[in-house]
Formats: structure tokens, C-alpha cells, sequence
């Protein structure tokens, strides 16, 4: 019988390193968005650094392990249930995504559409500079108007277009269980493959336009594709989960030594076609690191060693959320109230400083007496539970 297809009766999941993967993410987007002004202020002349900051602190970097998370969680649930009841019941995973997402959505939504123009206004801030079409954002298709914004002007409204990326994963949730419950169980391993040509392909016909590699849905999908596929391979295969328990702690420590210096030098390649393929290796090494966590017995590099990385795990999606509107508005009340500078760099590291502890407050607060209602409900309807990984793989290998 195939592995998908056997009974299994309800067991818990839970993958207790990847809550500070997920804060590490989110620490890339936030020192992006923070500091990529004043870093470019100081007009470093060393290509060197350049590339450091670039690479290690960048947002579409942390975004992109954001992907490669999300393909790799939503599948391996899908499949637990699928396994569990024999199908994925698409209703209750639609409310079950929707009673996530779009509460604490909406609500910034709301403010960003409804309350800032009116504070813009009274600041004599020019809030429609880019023209941004809010029906894109409520339907979940904000990542395309971001892409015209960039290609139109090449900057942004931060507090608003930071939801280009929660789109995109609202699309992917859209898409994924009907694609699971319209594909016989033994095409399933064809689908992961199949979805990274089409990404890869589309990215080497748009290879000179950074705007379309960075935002457009089939030019990341390969991204939460390859996250899909590493988690289709440790449900079903062996072997594959064998070979990251197995791991020496000197081959994983070749692994992440050498896979971030090769990550770090493929910026200095000047070839468009070859830099659109050069997401892939990036994404190989997230994936990789995603299976390292969850599966390698050795406690060395591990996130949960972290208590401040997994702790603050659990709030990154308001932490994510969130972070551009506190930096905005700490920025204004300190240039239009205390008339700080923002040519001077002291302006931006107050406003990171001060951003980062206003970021963690809210969405602390966002969380426990906001989200948490809306998560008692999703978790009414979730027909996997949390419990340690590899006990579950190994009591699923013996169904």
C-alpha cells in the first residue's frame, strides 16, 4: 500500500527548531528594511561588505526562507492528512489558513487604507505617491501591483507593499490542496519537479528584470515548490530522513560553512540568466536546513539551543507584519515632531533601535490578545497535532 494512502489514526506534529528559523528570517527582513539606508549612507567603497550586508542581512533573503518553510510545513500536513482520512478536506484547510492569516491581515490592512491616509494627510505627507490600488491588496494580489510600483518607480511604501510576500503564500494555499485532491497519489512525486521547471523557466525569460524575479508569483513559487518537495521525500522515503539523522556533526558543519561562502560569492557573478538560477542553490540550503533541524539527532546548531530565537518564533508573522508600520511611524513623529534629520545616520539607528522593541511589543500584544482568538479556533479544526517529528516519521514507517 502506499505510504500516503495507509490509515493512520490522529498523531501529533511539531518541528520545535523551525520557530528560530523563523525569527532568524524575520531578523533578515527587519535589518533590511531598518538599516539598508544608513548602510548605504556610508557609501562603502569595499565590494566586499557591500556584498556581507547585501547576502546575510537581506529581506528578499529572509523572505525567501519564509517560502521554503511554508511549501515544506503545509505539505507535509497535507500529507499527514491525506494518510489520516484519505483526502485533504479543502474546506476546513481553507478556514484553517484564512483564521491564520487574515485577522491580524485585514486589521493592517485597515489601518494602512483607512486610518494613515487621514494621519498623511494631517502630516502633509503625500500618501498616494505611488498610487497604489488597494483592491489588490484585499484580494490577496498585492505582489503584482508591487511589481508595477517597482517597475514604474523602483522604491515602495514599505507598511503596505510588505504584504506582496503574504499574498503569494495566500495564492500557494489557494492552489495547493486542489492540486493534491485533482492528482492521483502516485503522480504526486511528479508535481514538485514539475512546478521548479516552470518557476526556473520563467525566471530565465525575465533574467534582466529584477522587479519581476523578486515579485512575481511564478518567479518565487519555486521556492514553496522545493519546500514541498523535501517534505513529500521525508514523509514517504527512508532513506531520506535516514541520511540527515545519520549525519556526522563534521559534515554538517562542511555543509553550512561551505554552502554560505559559495551563497556569498555567487553575488559577485555579473550574468543576469545565470544570477536568475542562482535562487535555486539558495533555496537547496534553505531545504537542507530545514531537514538538518528537524531530523539530525546532534544538538550542535540547533535553533530551539535558543531560547530568544524560539520564543519569539511563534510571533513573526505580526513581527513581520507589523515592523514597517512601527518603523514609519517612529520615523515620523521623530521628523515631523522633533525635527530629527534623515541625513543624519544617528536618525536611522534610533529608528531601528527603537522599532526593533516597539516591533516585539505589539506583536507580543498583537498575538496573545488578538491572533490567539482566531488560533483557538484554527486549532478546533486541525487534524494534526504538534508532537516530536522524527517519533512521528518512525511510527508512520511502521503503519
Amino acid at each position: 500500500m502506499n505510504a500516503i494512502q495507509q490509515p493512520l489514526k490522529e498523531r501529533k506534529i511539531f518541528f520545535p527548531n523551525l520557530d528560530g528559523l523563523r525569527t532568524i528570517a524575520f531578523l533578515m527582513v527587519f535589518i533590511w528594511h531598518a538599516l539598508k539606508a544608513p548602510f548605504d549612507m556610508l557609501a562603502i567603497d569595499n565590494p566586499l561588505l557591500q556584498k556581507f550586508f547585501y547576502f546575510f542581512l537581506n529581506g528578499k533573503t529572509g523572505v525567501s526562507i519564509f517560502f521554503v518553510l511554508s511549501g515544506f510545513l503545509i505539505t507535509y500536513l497535507m500529507l499527514a492528512e491525506i494518510r489520516l482520512n484519505g483526502k485533504v478536506n479543502i474546506p476546513r484547510f481553507y478556514l484553517r489558513r484564512s483564521l491564520r492569516i487574515w485577522p491580524l491581515y485585514f486589521l493592517i490592512l485597515f489601518l494602512l487604507f483607512g486610518v494613515a491616509p487621514l494621519v498623511m494627510q494631517l502630516l502633509n505627507f503625500n500618501w498616494n505617491e505611488f498610487d497604489m490600488k488597494p483592491a489588490y491588496y484585499f484580494l490577496f494580489l498585492s505582489n503584482f501591483d508591487v511589481l508595477n510600483i517597482y517597475l514604474a518607480h523602483g522604491t515602495d511604501l514599505l507598511p503596505a507593499t510588505v504584504t506582496w510576500s503574504v499574498a503569494i503564500e495566500e495564492q500557494f494555499y489557494l492552489i495547493w490542496p486542489l492540486l493534491f485532491s485533482c492528482t492521483p497519489t502516485r503522480f504526486y512525486k511528479f508535481v514538485f519537479p514539475a512546478l521548479l521547471v516552470v518557476s526556473y523557466t520563467y525566471r530565465a525569460l525575465y533574467a534582466n528584470s529584477s522587479a519581476v524575479l523578486n515579485f512575481h508569483t511564478l518567479s518565487v513559487c519555486g521556492d514553496l515548490a522545493l519546500g514541498g518537495w523535501v517534505a513529500y521525500l521525508s514523509f514517504t522515503k527512508k532513506g531520506f530522513v535516514d541520511f540527515f539523522i545519520a549525519q556526522s556533526k563534521r559534515f554538517r558543519f562542511c555543509v553550512y560553512f561551505f554552502s554560505l561562502i559559495a551563497l556569498y560569492l555567487t553575488q559577485f557573478i555579473d550574468n543576469d540568466f545565470m544570477n536568475s538560477f542562482g535562487r535555486l542553490f539558495q533555496t537547496i540550503f534553505f531545504a537542507y536546513i530545514i531537514l538538518d533541524q528537524n531530523f539530525s539527532k546532534g544538538t550542535s546548531f540547533k535553533f530551539s539551543n535558543s531560547r530568544f530565537l524560539t520564543f519569539w518564533g511563534r510571533y513573526t508573522y505580526g513581527l513581520y507584519l507589523w515592523h514597517p508600520l512601527v518603523l514609519m511611524t517612529i520615523t515620523l513623529l521623530l521628523t515631523k515632531l522633533f525635527h530629527f534629520s534623515l541625513q543624519n545616520i544617528s536618525t536611522y539607528l534610533i529608528v531601528a533601535a527603537s522599532g526593533f522593541v516597539g516591533s516585539m511589543a505589539i506583536s507580543y500584544f498583537s498575538y496573545e490578545f488578538f491572533e490567539s482568538y482566531f488560533l483557538r479556533m484554527k486549532n478546533k479544526l486541525a487534524f494534526v497535532k504538534a508532537q516530536a517529528p522524527v517519533k512521528f516519521f518512525e511510527m508512520l514507517k511502521q503503519q
